[in-house]
Formats: structure tokens, C-alpha cells, sequence
């Protein structure tokens, strides 16, 4: 609702002005409007109204959003990244939620729990809608970033999806037992026995087997960064070439590059608020609005991942390959 004007009239007796009754009138459709903002919305005089036609429905414990409701703001945030947001908070434990459902039967909610001043997560369950019943484990997102999943992991598409890229690797995997990787006839030519110059190369990779340490790990342990076996792709590429074999076209030699990856920061302002326009009668003529006022931070780029390649084994495939030339070996010398 836009302001309503008291009409004074002309001076010096207010002559053509409203009368005490209209103005106060006015007075409590304009504090009814400063109340609804301060957070009133929960009175049944102000059920299910609203400014420019928008429906508000009563908010308490027997009532609930109708419709699609949209929440927006005039301009983005100086501090922030999205132009909207929508808040629910409460101090009692696990009592502000969202639901989102479509149908009768189940939804997902939406829950967030804090666990001390900086510290907390937040809880996505399949909720039954009849019950109120929550199902299952939560999917939970720690404040830390840590990603807890109380259910399988399966991908929407087989064999399609990578976990994890050349420029964006796992640490390390802890798991209860060793991985199984496809190994179905039904799914591969069929194996042949390795050339006479494969099984040398075998044999001379397995003689380039050693200790080493990883440079990150020496820069922030020292000498007790721990003791890694094996050896260096570009070596092995060197060994596979010394016997006229193309390294890149064995599975057990990898290598990624990518591109530098950037996000565009846009510049940020202090956020002006320019107050509605209204004619005589006090209706709106120009709604109210939001101007970006002094710059508070330039433009940037910010560079995410720098552009890089790295070499690799499938560590599996290379084991295989050097026990072939093992085994060449101790088939020699049987026969010797």
C-alpha cells in the first residue's frame, strides 16, 4: 500500500483538508502497513493481505504458504553473491525447517542445526508427509564442507561420471575393502599374449621400482614425510619407447591438461534507497527502488585453478603388465 497523505488543506484553518475522523483513518491504514513489516503478519486482521495484489497468508502453527511466493529485492547485496534470500531461524534445537514436496505422500526437508558459535550442519531427510516422520539417515553438509552420507552413492548413468579430475583429486580413500573394476569377457576382446618387446619392457620397468618422496609432503613434514613405492610416469614412458612401443596407447599411462579456470567478480556498491513517488491522493505513481550508490570493490577476477597437466598410472594395469614380464621370465628359466 503506498503512503496516505493527511490532506492539511488551505491555511490558515485547514479549509478543503480532511476531517479528524479520514486523517486518523489514514493514520492507522499507514501504521497497520509499518506493522505488517515489523513482523505482524501472524494477526488474523492481516490474514491473506498484501501490497501491489501479492496474497500473504497468516503464519502460525494451522496455516502455510499458498501459491508461488517469490521473494526478491531491488538490488543485489553489496556483501553478497545472490540477489534474494529467504530465512527462517529459531534458538530452539531442530525447530526451523523447510519442506519441499510435490504430491501427498513424501517431501524432502531442509533443516539446519548449530553446534556452537562456529560450528553446525545442515540435514536434507526424505520426510513422510503424513506423519511427520523422517526417513532414513540424513544427507548432511557440515559447516566445514564435510559431506555425510547415511545411504548408497550410485550415479544417475553407468559408467559415465568421473569422481574427481586431474585438476581436482582426491586426497585419499578409505575403504573396507579393495575395488572392483570390470572384468567381463561379454565386454572385451579377447586377450591376447603380450609381444616379445612388451614383455621386455616389462621387465625393464620393474627394474626402474624404487622410494621416494612426494615434494608436497617434504615441504610440509621434512624428513618424516613418508616412504612411497614405484616410479615416475615420464620414466616409464622413456622405457616404453627405448622398445619401439607408443606409451599413450597402454591404459596404464595417463596424462590430463586443462585450462586455467576462473570466476568474474562484479564490482559492488553501497545500495541507495530511493522511497516511492506518490500523487496527491497518495497513490503510487513511481514504485520505490534501489540505486548502487559508492563503490566499495572493484571488479575482479578471481583465478580458481591455474593451468597445469600432470601424468598418471592406473597403478593396477602397470603391476599387470611388469607381472607378465615376471612371469616370461620364470618360464626362461624352467625351460633353461
Amino acid at each position: 500500500m503506498p503512503q496516505q497523505l493527511i490532506e492539511l488543506g488551505a491555511l490558515p484553518g485547514g479549509i478543503g483538508g480532511d476531517t479528524i475522523r479520514s486523517a486518523n483513518v489514514k493514520c492507522n491504514a499507514n501504521f497497520t502497513e509499518l506493522y505488517r513489516g515489523q513482523g505482524a503478519l501472524g494477526t488474523a486482521s492481516l490474514r491473506n493481505t498484501g501490497t501491489s495484489g501479492a496474497v500473504v497468508p497468516l503464519l502460525n502453527a494451522s496455516n502455510s504458504f499458498q501459491g508461488t511466493q517469490r521473494f526478491t529485492v531491488g538490488a543485489t547485496p553489496t556483501s553478497l553473491s545472490w540477489s534474494a534470500e529467504f530465512v527462517m531461524s529459531s534458538s530452539i534445537m531442530n525447530a526451523g525447517r523447510v519442506v519441499f514436496h510435490q504430491g501427498a505422500t513424501y517431501g524432502l526437508c531442509v533443516s539446519a542445526t548449530s553446534t556452537g558459535s562456529t560450528s553446525g550442519f545442515f540435514n536434507f531427510q526424505v520426510v513422510d508427509l503424513a506423519s511427520g516422520a523422517l526417513h532414513r539417515a540424513p544427507l548432511t553438509m557440515n559447516v566445514d564442507g564435510t559431506l555425510i552420507i547415511g545411504g548408497h552413492v550410485n550415479p544417475i548413468g553407468d559408467n559415465t561420471y568421473n569422481m574427481g579430475s586431474a585438476s581436482r583429486r582426491i586426497k585419499e580413500v578409505f575403504a573396507g575393502s579393495g575395488i572392483i573394476n570390470t572384468s567381463d569377457a561379454r565386454e572385451k576382446t579377447i586377450v591376447r599374449p603380450l609381444s616379445t618387446q612388451e614383455l621386455a619392457a616389462a621387465r625393464d620397468l620393474s627394474k626402474e621400482i624404487g622410494a621416494f618422496k612426494f615434494l608436497s609432503a617434504l615441504a610440509e613434514k621434512g624428513e618424516s614425510a613418508r616412504q612411497h613405492i614405484g616410479m615416475t610416469v615420464q620414466r616409464a614412458i622413456e622405457v616404453m619407447k627405448s622398445h619401439n612401443l607408443d606409451p599413450f596407447s597402454y591404459s596404464f599411462i595417463c596424462y590430463d591438461a586443462w585450462e586455467e579456470t576462473t570466476v568474474t567478480h562484479p564490482a559492488e556498491y553501497a545500495a541507495i534507497k530511493i522511497p516511492a513517488e506518490c500523487d496527491e491522493a497518495g497513490n503510487e505513481i513511481i514504485p520505490c527502488s534501489v540505486e548502487n550508490g559508492e563503490l566499495i570493490k572493484e571488479a575482479c577476477t578471481e583465478v580458481l585453478i591455474r593451468a597445469g597437466d600432470r601424468y598418471a598410472f592406473r597403478m593396477d594395469e602397470l603391476l599387470a603388465f611388469i607381472a607378465a614380464g615376471f612371469e616370461a621370465r620364470l618360464s626362461a628359466l624352467e625351460a633353461g
